[in-house]
């Protein structure tokens, strides 16, 4: 979790207040999936299908990687729609002082609740 899932805006020692917050806003709804009802199954599936759609391959493969160069959103936006067939929702953090620019902060994939697999 702390590799896969870390809070990216507040970072800090007390991580298990942030994957609380996940579970109480996020996993509380997907509970109603029997695969999901409890916090263990909706982490794992949650990195489960994390690690399925490797997400940082496919950003490589449309030469997207993590560095100081900048990108447009759309060019996220434009190479996960290619491949997913679907619009990730990205959402940014704001310039911290002195910064001109954002940095992406989450990438949201929606799955289907019957087989966990991209809409079509």
């Amino acid at each position: 979790m702390k590799i896969y899932w870390p809070d990216v805006i507040h970072p800090s020692s007390n991580r298990s207040q942030f994957w609380k917050h996940e579970w109480d806003k996020h996993g509380t709804c997907a509970a109603q999936v029997d695969a999901l009802n409890s916090e263990r199954k909706y982490f794992g599936k949650s990195l489960d299908l994390y690690k399925q759609t490797d997400l940082n391959s496919v950003l490589q493969k449309f030469e997207i990687k993590s560095s100081i160069n900048y990108y447009q959103l759309a060019d996220f936006k434009d190479a996960l729609t290619r491949i997913y067939g679907v619009v990730p929702k990205i959402q940014c953090l704001m310039p911290e002082q002195g910064e001109n620019v954002q940095t992406i902060g989450q990438i949201e994939l929606c799955f289907t609740k019957e087989d966990f697999h991209l809409p079509n």
